[in-house]
């Protein structure tokens, strides 16, 4: 591993893995490490620059006050979703992703992985505006970034009144992993909505990436080119996320995304993709960070924590100690 500054996104990840474990072991050596390597994070809850606290104070703080009721935790988790509530833009109806020279706002797709610890502020610590910032997210990256078949962008940058940049403007194709985080998000608004708003969108994401899953392998890092690598981090996203779009959903569909889930975790235990202790210090093996960079074949704390995520979602085991079902 590499150790990273506390305002990367994948700072708060450790400690959701560490949660994680806990939920599913109950052994407190994992909630005393989770409560160790989440503590430095609170310095940082009020950080309103770009949209990762989402994902930093979701599987760290949020999940920490699921698993002990401790209100402190609750409270940072509060400060972070008010600081990434701040990042919305009136003239958008989104979220800008991250603080940019004056021009064009940028929204991205995966931001909708941000939305569930202001999803969650809403219900626990009746942020309202929060919820609805979310919800009117949601709507827009339904509108511009996902077609009809389930394929989204990478982002699109929207002009000061409010208007899409022309539709030639629009980057490549997002990679899986970020399909597999739009997923996540709209399950957490769809479970919170309650209604059939994002059914067509949640399926077309879901179908087209089920429909590039290798029966017995895991997704590529990018869809529309052969040579990408494979990413387990990619596969562990979906499977968390299919885990929640499941219970959105009726018969017999919801039997149909819950099995797609566990047949996906059933992969990633499988020898040729989770660790042995000797291979890597990662749970999962066969990841990809950024081809751009060269960087894959190689562990990825999101593909460690939606895994783990995952497992914690479809377990039926009683007695757990946290449910985390406030983050959902």
């Amino acid at each position: 591993w590499y150790r990273v500054s506390l305002h990367e996104w994948t700072a708060g990840l450790l400690p959701g893995s560490l949660w994680a474990l806990y939920d599913l072991t109950g052994e407190a050596l994992y909630r005393e490490r989770a409560l160790l390597w989440q503590a430095p994070l609170e310095a940082r809850a009020s950080y309103a620059r770009t949209h990762d606290g989402g994902l930093v104070f979701g599987p760290s703080f949020a999940r920490a006050f699921a698993c002990t009721a401790d209100p402190r935790h609750a409270a940072v988790a509060e400060q972070a979703a008010r600081a990434l509530s701040s990042r919305y833009r009136p003239a958008v109806g989104a979220l800008e992703a991250r603080d940019r020279p004056p021009g064009p706002v940028r929204v991205q797709l995966d931001t909708m992985a941000q939305l569930p610890l202001l999803v969650w502020a809403t219900r626990v610590r009746h942020l309202d505006e929060a919820g609805m910032r979310a919800h009117a997210h949601g709507a827009f990256t339904a509108q511009w970034l996902v077609d009809a078949a389930g394929q989204a962008h990478a982002y699109i940058d929207v002009a000061d009144d409010g208007a899409p940049i022309a539709t030639p403007a629009r980057p490549e194709q997002a990679s899986a992993r970020a399909h597999a985080l739009a997923l996540l998000g709209f399950a957490t608004l769809a479970a919170d909505e309650g209604g059939t708003r994002y059914q067509s969108v949640g399926r077309a994401l879901a179908e087209r990436l089920l429909a590039a899953s290798p029966p017995h392998g895991v997704l590529p890092y990018r869809f529309d080119d052969p040579s990408s690598p494979p990413d387990s981090s990619a596969s562990a996203a979906l499977a968390a996320a299919l885990a929640d779009w499941s219970l959105t959903e009726d018969e017999p569909h919801r039997a149909r995304y819950r099995d797609a889930a566990e047949a996906i975790v059933a992969v990633l235990g499988s020898p040729e993709y989770l660790a042995t202790e000797a291979a890597s210090d990662a749970v999962l093996l066969h990841g990809t960070h950024d081809v751009n960079e060269a960087s894959f074949d190689t562990g990825t704390a999101w593909g460690d924590y939606f895994f783990l995520d995952a497992l914690t979602k479809l377990s039926g085991r009683a007695g757990r100690p946290c449910s985390g079902d406030d983050l959902r």
